[in-house]
């Protein structure tokens, strides 16, 4: 079933309070406070047109925290990493060789049900913040302040970010959002790579369907031809149906389906800044730009920590790991994510969703020292010729594939 926005708002303003950017009959998003601030859903033709984000309507309209995570949904949401490792903010301090299972495994709660402090509201954007304590699974104490601005984006800011001129989007039906999230060292002492260090990470719930496609584009010059292409054993091995690398165009492919748990990762020398969806069925392409940190010929002589409060370390800016496994170097994880939901072990699931997710670096910040990291989503309707034309001539300049060549074998 394709969801109405004017449906999903309704549900979600019997439930909880709600922020609604943009205006009757266009482009609109609609933030939820309790829910840390995020994106729930959004519309680019205003409440009798589609509803992009996935909504979880059984938890929310239960009304009760469960308590190890509470997938309220939402298509752009604040999070904290690493999740795995030796680091980990997902499990309780514990020796090394103990297991990361299930069992132990909780969501932080200032990232699943604290709500964050609404400070400004205006037409088109919102500012949240908040504060919080937690340690890691090494036992480090975190002392964290939470800062997040969501930007409801016109179609001049939307070409002007993804670096493209205002024509080739002009008669498009879209809708753009973009958040800054911030956070900030509270406690008195810096935070070290020895002894853990957190990054932001933002991830975006869709409602998945039987024909979309993750799309991740990838990174071949200079790239030593040693590093993994992609990382897309979380769950288990994929076969061909689920997952494709095109090494002629240099993309990788997801069925973003919300049947069969899946999950991708690049690192920091395969990432190039921007992840994707098409969903053939609703003919809506989804594409996502994040803040990817350069590493410049002094910061490799470095090899170090920065100024900005991230870390180098040799060929790469360091980021988390997020595997539920401790590595050698807990520092050269992924970049971004693409998720596909889908039974687990006990045979049931989430939800039935897909996901597009982006990190900033591993943050080694200073008392009082601050990062933001960026995350824009833009989905566009490409229901007619005309639309699709451009849609596709996007897709093509950005992700470097044409929509008319994503099939699987």
């Amino acid at each position: 079933m394709i969801k109405n926005f004017r449906h999903d708002l309704a549900f979600l303003q019997q439930h909880t309070d709600t922020i609604v950017l943009g205006e009757p009959g266009a482009a609109a998003v609609v933030l939820v406070p309790a829910y840390q601030g995020r994106v729930m859903t959004s519309t680019a033709g205003g409440v009798a047109d589609h509803s992009f984000g996935w909504i979880n309507y059984d938890l929310i309209r239960q009304g009760q925290a469960v308590p190890q995570i509470n997938l309220y949904g939402g298509e752009e949401r604040f999070w904290l990493a690493p999740e795995g490792g030796r680091f980990s903010i997902f499990f309780p301090p514990a020796q090394l060789d103990e297991p990361l299972d299930f069992a132990t495994w909780r969501v932080p709660t200032c990232i699943d049900t604290d709500p964050f402090a609404v400070r400004e509201v205006g037409a088109r954007h919102a500012v949240f913040s908040h504060q919080a304590s937690l340690q890691n699974r090494a036992g480090t104490e975190f002392h964290l302040g939470f800062e997040r601005l969501v930007q409801l984006f016109d179609e001049t800011q939307v070409a002007e970010a993804i670096g493209c001129d205002g024509p080739s989007l002009s008669g498009v039906p879209l809708v753009a959002h973009q958040s800054e999230n911030t956070l900030r060292n509270l406690g008195d002492v810096a935070w070290q790579p020895d002894t853990g260090l957190m990054s932001i990470w933002v991830l975006g719930m869709n409602a998945p369907s039987p024909q979309a496609t993750l799309i991740v584009p990838y990174q071949t010059q200079g790239v030593s031809a040693e590093e993994p292409i992609v990382n897309a054993d979380y769950f288990g091995a994929l076969g061909p149906d689920r997952l494709k690398v095109d090494r002629d165009r240099q993309v990788i492919l997801l069925r973003g389906d919300g049947e069969y748990r899946s999950k991708l990762g690049l690192t920091y020398p395969r990432a190039k800044p921007f992840l994707a969806a098409w969903d053939q069925q609703r003919q809506v392409f989804t594409l996502v730009q994040y803040k990817l940190p350069k590493m410049s010929a002094a910061d490799v002589a470095r090899n170090g920590g920065r100024a900005d409060g991230l870390v180098q370390s040799h060929d790469r800016v360091a980021y988390v790991n997020n595997l539920w496994r401790v590595l050698d170097d807990e520092y050269r994880g992924d970049v971004l994510n693409g998720y596909n939901d889908g039974p687990n072990e006990s045979g049931s699931k989430l939800g039935g969703f897909f996901e597009l997710e982006s990190l900033s670096p591993a943050l080694a910040l200073a008392p009082q020292q601050a990062y933001t990291h960026t995350h824009l989503t833009v989905h566009m309707e490409a229901t007619t010729p005309a639309a699709f034309a451009k849609v596709d001539a996007l897709c093509q300049q950005l992700c470097g594939v044409s929509l008319t060549a994503i099939e699987f074998d």
